[in-house]
């Protein structure tokens, strides 16, 4: 495997929706597609677990094989600088013989292919979340 052989929608940077008030989390989503021959693990790490995280953290994804990841934003923290955060996104071939930490707790896990996504905020809602917010406003008075 000498090159990353993953699709990654977004590709170049994740941007989450300017968070609510009153909800917990903002969540986006990684799109995944192996392009490659073989089977590969991935593995998912943010930055600052406290603030980011993924879900799942480990996939494998055989050759063709598409999945959706959950990223999540934790809201009770301060919005941080645009581009000071990542989600750094690892990569190495791994047989079915072995498990997903295997493959990365391996000789080749050491020296895997990995591709980082910086993140950014929306500054403003979305005309859609806008009414979700009076939606909720109205409905909890």
């Amino acid at each position: 495997m000498e090159n990353f052989s993953l699709i990654l929608r977004p590709s170049n940077k994740i941007t989450f929706p300017k968070p609510i008030p009153g909800f917990e989390t903002s969540e986006n989503h990684l799109f995944l597609k192996n392009i490659g021959n073989e089977r590969v693990a991935v593995k998912i790490k943010s930055s600052c677990n406290t603030m980011f995280r993924s879900s799942p953290v480990f996939i494998s994804l055989d050759a063709g094989e598409a999945r959706i990841i959950r990223l999540i934003y934790f809201t009770k923290n301060d919005i941080p600088d645009d581009g000071k955060h990542r989600f750094s996104i690892y990569i190495v071939p791994s047989p079915e013989s072995e498990s997903l930490r295997e493959a990365f707790a391996s000789e080749k896990g050491k020296s895997a292919l990995k591709k980082n996504l910086q993140i950014y905020f929306q500054k403003q809602y979305n005309d859609n979340t806008v009414e979700k917010i009076t939606d909720l406003y109205n409905n909890n008075s």
